[in-house]
């Protein structure tokens, strides 16, 4: 695939991840007034009990299975065969998460008719075959897809979730959404398998493989859920409120980064298995200067923002997450670094082990550094244990992978500069905003530019290649209507 293809499919990406973040935007304040505490409290939880089942069905089957087809796609008997033992392993885990998930709800009575209507949520997570699609970097129909689901699932809600007591609608408008977004997914697949059976042989090894690649996850899962169960032991529930709020602000703006890293992989491992070895190189070192290119602005920005951005969107009380934000903010680089690293290396490339070791130093460095510091910093204590724990991920991956990945220092030097200088003045707006939410969006606006337009002053390659491919689409729709 050609550099505007990427571009292309992660724009698709992005465009998914950001309604991603303005639906709960909103759909929370209507949800919470109408169904009240008590009710979003019972859809927390018993969508929580239910994710875990899906979590451990799915055993790291959607990240391998993306791996092993984005290898073989050129081969269609392969691919068929290979989608068919992955799809075995798949309804075989998901009948037993089932099977557990129904003894769960004849011995928890309370929630019953609940748990009854997540069936279909698990159902859709047994038939999800969006790693298919993502392996042969058709983003476009997923992206459609998912919006379009999306879109369809607020209209019900503001229609049919009316009164306190539609809490079940609500769970069906969500569940039903999940099936029918993934069940429309098969249509498609005709194109590309042949359903004429599979050979037996293999299939233990893709369980062994998918499972290898679950352990990693496990491990950054448990160390993210850490922190805050640390300090909602050895601190106040006060605390890990404010921290978990700062830190979600910061996760969100990680969606335009880890979204690179979705579209990257199946082209890298597609490329590792037919000996691309210069067209990997090529497209890493662009995705490390992306990284760059992102993750400064971001970083920089939340620091010129944080003050005014805390009280318009939190309100009074929440004072602490703006100086949270900032000591956590670094992740945004880092974890970046680590996805760079670890998701469009060191998985396409079957490094598994160098991998897992990552996540696992990472992990022990969080909890480490969290009982040494929460005690005495609370939450403060926990965001520096965070950006800290990150870095050792980052850096143990970077030893792994960095020789294969390089990039010239003054290539990206530009971007901390100019990130530095258009952050310190949005500073120096910010100070003067009374707390005025179209001020700080102004703001946001202002900084994107004019970091935008220095790049653009420095005919940096991301920007001008980005340039190129508008005018070119631009182009190519007035030969069209020609």
């Amino acid at each position: 695939m050609t550099a505007n293809g990427i571009l292309k499919n992660y724009f698709y990406n992005v465009i998914y991840q950001i309604l991603v973040i303005i639906i709960p935007l909103i759909t929370t304040p209507y949800i919470s007034r109408v169904l009240g505490v008590e009710n979003v409290g019972i859809y927390s939880y018993v969508s929580t009990v239910s994710t875990y089942f899906i979590t451990i069905s799915q055993l790291g089957l959607n990240l391998y299975s993306r791996r092993q087809i984005s290898y073989i796609r050129g081969d269609r008997k392969n691919t068929s065969n290979t989608f068919m033992q992955l799809m075995l392993i798949r309804f075989t885990a998901f009948g037993i998460g089932m099977i557990l998930y129904l003894l769960l709800i004849l011995k928890n009575r309370r929630y019953t008719v609940y748990y009854q209507i997540f069936i279909m949520y698990i159902l859709a997570g047994a038939i999800d075959i969006t790693w298919f699609f993502q392996a042969f970097e058709e983003f476009k129909i997923i992206t459609l897809r998912n919006c379009f689901i999306k879109i369809i699932n607020v209209i019900s809600i503001f229609i049919f979730v009316r009164a306190q007591n539609d809490l079940w609608k609500y769970m069906i408008i969500f569940c039903l959404g999940e099936l029918v977004s993934q069940a429309v997914m098969w249509t498609g697949i005709k194109k590309k398998i042949d359903f004429k059976g599979f050979e037996k042989d293999g299939i233990f090894d893709h369980f062994r493989g998918a499972v290898i690649m679950f352990l990693p996850q496990i491990i950054t899962t448990v160390y993210t859920l850490a922190d805050k169960l640390i300090l909602g032991i050895l601190s106040t529930e006060t605390q890990v409120g404010l921290y978990s709020q700062s830190e979600k602000i910061v996760k969100l703006s990680l969606a335009l980064i880890g979204s690179m890293g979705t579209v990257a992989m199946p082209q890298i491992a597609n490329c590792f298995a037919n000996g691309e070895e210069y067209q990997i190189r090529e497209t890493l070192s662009k995705n490390l200067r992306f990284v760059f290119f992102l993750a400064f602005p971001i970083i920089f920005g939340l620091y010129g923002i944080a003050d005014s951005f805390t009280i318009c969107f939190f309100g009074p009380g929440y004072e602490a997450v703006s100086y949270l934000m900032v000591i956590i903010s670094p992740i945004i680089l880092l974890i970046g670094l680590s996805d760079l690293y670890g998701m469009q290396y060191l998985v396409p490339t079957g490094h598994m082990r160098e991998y897992t070791m990552a996540a696992a130093a990472g992990a022990a460095a969080n909890v480490i550094l969290n009982l040494i510091l929460v005690g005495k910093y609370a939450a403060v204590g926990v965001s520096i244990a965070t950006v800290a724990s990150e870095l050792v991920v980052a850096g143990i991956m970077r030893y792994y992978a960095g020789k294969y990945i390089t990039l010239r220092v003054e290539k990206i030097l530009r971007y901390p500069i100019i990130a530095v200088f258009l952050g310190i003045i949005v500073k120096v707006i910010d100070i003067k905003n009374n707390d005025n939410v179209y001020m700080t969006a102004a703001e946001i606006m202002i900084g994107a530019s004019l970091y935008i337009i220095a790049l653009w002053f420095f005919r940096d390659e991301l920007v001008m290649e980005f340039i190129r491919m508008i005018k070119a689409r631009i182009s190519g729709r007035k030969r069209e209507r020609r």
